[in-house]
Formats: structure tokens, sequence, C-alpha cells
């Protein structure tokens, strides 16, 4: 069952989420965090560990540029990791995956109006049926799991999200939205091209790196 408000604020969310110039976001494991900032259509910056390092990478369109721990040196990487929807996605973003999932409704509902860190927000959840392509783990099914937003009255943008009610620890959290980036996110002047192997794009549990 679809209720009729819930989907109408999912619809102008994922419009408004589409319009966003920039934002930053952090999406927390557990204890753990991890960070990035967003620019509009393909440019973001995340921070994280991996495999106990501390990871920095620039990911402007298919390029992905990581930076030497210690250094300002940047490694230049293909992308090995393409959204099969040809969507850009930086770091685990759940946004871009918002907007095609409200696309895709097979049930809404409200749960509550309620306060979040200052906002007041409609706390909404739903699920979506598969996209038309699988995603590379072949996971599939009638539906995906139902998953939780808190959307902000006022400007409908989406403040926190939960990607699964199966994993409530897992969630992002949203904010700076359409403010300037600092420093700007631009391609390395002179990144060194990378021996081929794989490339974390999408960020893996850890902890959240702030230099």
């Amino acid at each position: 069952m679809i209720d009729t408000r819930a989907a109408q604020i999912l619809e102008q969310a994922a419009v408004v989420a589409g319009n966003l110039k920039s934002y930053h976001f952090v999406q927390v494991l557990d204890m753990t965090k991890d960070e990035a900032d967003v620019v509009a259509t393909d440019r973001c910056r995340a921070k994280y560990e991996w495999n106990g390092s501390k990871i920095e990478i620039l990911r402007i369109g298919k390029s992905v540029y990581e930076r030497e721990a210690g250094t300002d040196n940047y490694i230049v990487h293909e992308d090995q990791f393409t959204d099969p929807n040809g969507t850009f996605n930086c770091a685990g973003d759940f946004l871009p995956g918002f907007r095609q999932q409200v696309s895709r409704l097979v049930e809404a509902h409200i749960i509550g109006d309620e306060d979040l860190d200052g906002h007041r927000v409609v706390h909404i959840g739903y699920t979506s049926s598969p996209p038309p392509r699988p995603f590379p783990s072949g996971s599939g099914g009638a539906s995906s799991p139902p998953a939780e937003v808190w959307i902000e009255e006022q400007t409908a943008r989406v403040i926190k999200a939960m990607l699964s009610i199966y994993e409530p620890e897992f969630y992002h959290l949203y904010s700076h939205f359409d403010e300037p980036i600092l420093p700007p996110i631009e391609r390395p002047a002179k990144p060194v091209t990378a021996t081929p192997r794989v490339v974390p794009t999408a960020v893996p549990t850890g902890t959240l790196y702030i230099p």
C-alpha cells in the first residue's frame, strides 16, 4: 500500500535531491564514521580508513585520485566501479539511488513527524522494486529492503537515510546543502599514473579520518 502523503513527500524530496549543487554526508556504521563532500554532477572528496590506512580520494568524472599518505601527491586510477544505472555515485552516497528508488515505489507510509538535530522532519518508511538491471552483487528479488528517510518539512531535503531497516546501525546524515565546498575539488596538477588495481571507490567500514 502506498500512502498518498508519503508518496508526495518522497517525490518532492527526490526532485530536491536531484537539483542539489553540493552537499556533505557522513556514513555511520556502528561506532565508525566516514565522510564525503559531493559537487554536482561528477565530483566528490571522501576520507576514510581502509585496512588500517587513512585514505583520501578525489573522484572527478571517471577518474579516481588517491592521495599518498603523508604527502600532497596523488595517484590517478581509472574508476573501476560503475553504477549499472549510469548514475554518478560517490563513496556509497544514498541520494542518487534514492531518486531511482522513489520512481519504483511499491509501498510507502508515514512513521511520524519528528524533531531531528533541530530540523522538523517527516519520518517515512518505503519499499521499492529492484532496479531493471541487477547490481554487480547479483542481489535481486521482488523488492529492495525496506528503507527509511527523515525529510525536512520546510525544504524537502533528506536529512537522514537508513538504507535497510534490517541494519539500523548503518545510515547516512546529510548537511551543508548548496554550500561552497572548500577547498574546491579539482584535478591534481601532476598526478602519477597507477599500476592497475582495485580502488575502494565505495566507502568501506572504517573510521572517520579528519586530518
